[in-house]
């Protein structure tokens, strides 16, 4: 009886335990703070040779804005002009089988232009039957103003990094989605892949810019696989998780703290960021969630961010777009950049 006791005594702190765990966790994932937001339309874009949607964007020098969208596999780069309100398409450059088009960086060094990009197509179908094109590496390309082409532009030397996922030790399958992001001022790339499906298995890897850039000018091999670049290698993590399931775009900032910011939302669901902290342990936290509460783009679906750092204050200024609903002749309606906060 007194074994019978004491089993039972140990099932309920057993019990009770775990409770306490699963209270534990849940205050851990549900202790970010959630905010509301509208946004601010910064600018139109038009001009562009493909309707089909914008894909993500960025900044260049002074009044540029550079642009992707998606041609079944194939993506096209514009660079826009920007004048108060609105901007239009200057020149453009197709980048045959790069993929998708869901990241870009704009790096300027020594009046060249550089274009951090997917790169070689991936074509994949998902269980319904509907077909992606993703890009399974990332390249840098030089961006080159030519007025003698046809598009107004031509792509210059072409870098590509290859075998993303070797970003982890621990890899568990095959690049198939990868994406990358850059930190303004802050000397830091950030490589993503995913190696499934559903956003589950991804890897996140942080590197030293210049090491990276300085390895890519001083070889003349045009691929060079990730592992080469080890010992730029700051920190990684895995399984950052997207809000609601779909990925649409990141970016860091490292000029103060480690933050990486998650834009995702298919059409119908609130367009969603998901900011999280991250230590070059390998250590993350999800700091912030927010929601982007609008009549027109608060169910539209979530297209690109970029994060600047703000010079008059702490926080950083955030910019998204956003599939655009269509008029009444089923056309697009006008592409635009927005101001989060």
């Amino acid at each position: 009886m007194t074994k019978l006791k004491n089993n039972i005594y140990t099932t309920i702190i057993v019990v009770i335990g775990f409770f306490i765990y699963l209270i534990m966790l849940t205050n851990n994932i549900y202790s970010h703070t959630v905010n509301n937001k509208t946004v601010d339309k910064v600018f139109e874009i038009s001009g562009f040779v493909s309707k089909k949607a914008l894909q993500n964007f960025d900044f260049g020098n002074k009044n540029e804005v550079f642009v992707t969208q998606r041609e079944k596999q194939h993506t096209y780069l514009s660079r826009c002009i920007i004048s108060g309100k609105k901007a239009y398409v200057k020149d453009y450059i197709i980048l045959e089988n790069y993929g998708h088009g869901e990241s870009i960086e704009v790096i300027t060094d020594k009046s060249k232009t550089y274009i951090w990009i997917g790169n070689t197509v991936n074509k994949r179908s998902n269980a319904n039957g509907k077909i992606y094109y993703w890009s399974k590496d990332i390249s840098r390309i030089e961006y080159i103003v030519d007025s003698s082409c046809p598009t107004g532009a031509r792509v210059g030397e072409i870098k590509t990094i290859t075998n993303i996922e070797n970003i982890s030790t621990k890899q568990k399958g095959k690049a198939f989605r990868s994406a990358v992001a850059i930190s303004d001022k802050s000397n830091r790339i950030c490589f993503r892949t995913q190696i499934d499906d559903f956003n589950k298995t991804t890897y996140y890897g942080v590197y030293k810019l210049d090491e990276i850039n300085h390895r890519l000018n001083s070889t003349s091999i045009d691929k060079m696989d990730i592992n080469n670049f080890k010992s730029s290698q700051v920190t990684y993590f895995t399984d950052l998780q997207c809000p609601n399931g779909s990925f649409q775009g990141f970016d860091i900032t490292e000029l103060n703290s480690h933050y990486i910011y998650i834009y995702g939302g298919a059409e119908g669901e609130t367009p969603t960021i998901y900011k999280y902290s991250y230590t070059n342990n390998g250590d993350y936290n999800h700091e912030r969630t927010i929601k982007i509460k609008d009549d027109y783009v608060g169910k539209l679906e979530a297209e690109g961010i970029k994060v600047r750092s703000n010079p008059n204050g702490n926080e950083n200024k955030i910019y998204i777009s956003f599939k655009p609903s269509k008029d009444y002749n089923k056309k697009l309606k006008p592409f635009g950049i927005y101001l989060c906060e």
